[in-house]
């Protein structure tokens, strides 16, 4: 059962017609409030929630133009009733819930089961104090807990991390793999920590160096070439450097190309048509390529350590709001918006 929902996206990637370019999934900022302060995250403890008006026809636009429909935070789980009732309707697309997963009850897995076309992401940092460094005592201890109920309700999920310089050799040991392998998540993603938002504080003490941006980079290649284990393993953000082709719209209707496009913003209205809306989409993919092409159509953010990256490391934290968009008031804000890679 759990592979076979994991299969399905692949099969959803390879069927369905796209209609806004090569575009495939959507990923929606429905919540900033949160009940975890983690140190790697851009999300802040408190903060405003998705007009349930403009969360309802971005739902419907990824049922008829997309593949996923992502929902991030914040706490994602804090609105799982609007969520389920959203997308109750789009039993063809595949959604995924990405969740810190220590709010998970009994009811709470019956309902994500029931609805028959979530999918469970939970946040796992490292084993035992090593998450909970991230997160908060007895962090990892809840997570637990909450993979046990999915494991009883028999509800597929998988386990995303955030690779810091605290977590680091956890990850290049495989003993994080073979956690996540024993613990039956049939899907692992590995994230770099960046210094966005909330995040932006610990920038000294979690940046990855340049040596283990390289190490971790040859890991998850060979994860990816050679993957022993029972779960299915991809690059969020590709160390082949090509475009992961993800819109991201944040918890107030303003679009991104990327996760990390965060200075090229345009606004969804609730009442705009799918043609509008793809419209404010395509514009926002057309500034993106046309600041790629100098990287000859790899990603402009992860194609060196001398390019982006490096400029990234030096100014990023100071640059970004604690929502995780580039900051007017930033000292650096003109470097980012010029920012050219060659």
């Amino acid at each position: 059962m759990v592979m076979r929902s994991a299969r399905r996206l692949e099969r959803l990637n390879r069927a369905r017609p796209l209609k806004t370019g090569k575009v495939r999934e959507m990923i929606l900022d429905v919540t900033m409030e949160c009940d975890q302060g983690c140190n790697s995250c851009y999300a802040r403890r408190s903060g405003s929630t998705m007009d349930r008006q403009l969360l309802s026809r971005l739902v419907d636009y990824v049922g008829t133009n997309m593949l996923t429909g992502i929902f991030v935070g914040g706490e994602p789980l804090k609105c799982l009733e609007m969520i389920v009732e959203l997308t109750r309707e789009n039993q063809d697309v595949h959604f995924v819930i990405v969740s810190n997963g220590e709010t998970l009850d009994a009811g709470k897995v019956k309902t994500i089961r029931d609805a028959g076309n979530l999918y469970m992401i939970l946040s796992l940092d490292g084993i035992d104090g090593i998450n909970d460094y991230s997160r908060s005592p007895g962090s990892f201890r809840r997570i637990m807990n909450s993979i046990a109920l999915l494991q009883e309700y028999r509800v597929p999920f998988g386990i995303n991390t955030v690779a810091t310089s605290y977590n680091l050799n956890q990850i290049l040991s495989g003993e994080l793999a073979a956690f996540v392998d024993q613990a039956g998540a049939c899907t692992w993603e590995i994230f770099r920590y960046y210094p966005l938002g909330s995040a932006s504080g610990h920038y000294a003490r979690l940046m990855l160096s340049g040596p283990g941006h390289i190490l971790l980079k040859h890991y998850r290649q060979g994860l990816a070439e050679n993957n022993p284990y029972g779960f299915m393993y991809s690059f969020p953000e590709n160390d082949k450097r090509r475009c992961q082709r993800a819109f991201k719209v944040n918890v107030d209707g303003t679009v991104t190309y990327c996760p990390f496009s965060a200075w090229w913003l345009t606004r969804i209205d609730p009442s705009d048509t799918d043609d509008e809306i793809t419209g404010k989409f395509l514009s926002r993919q057309t500034q993106w390529t046309e600041m790629s092409r100098s990287a000859k159509g790899f990603c402009p953010l992860f194609t060196n350590t001398s390019g982006y990256i490096g400029f990234f490391e030096k100014y990023g934290h100071q640059a970004f709001s604690p929502m995780g968009i580039l900051d007017p008031q930033s000292p650096v804000h003109e470097q980012f918006t010029n920012f050219n890679l060659e």
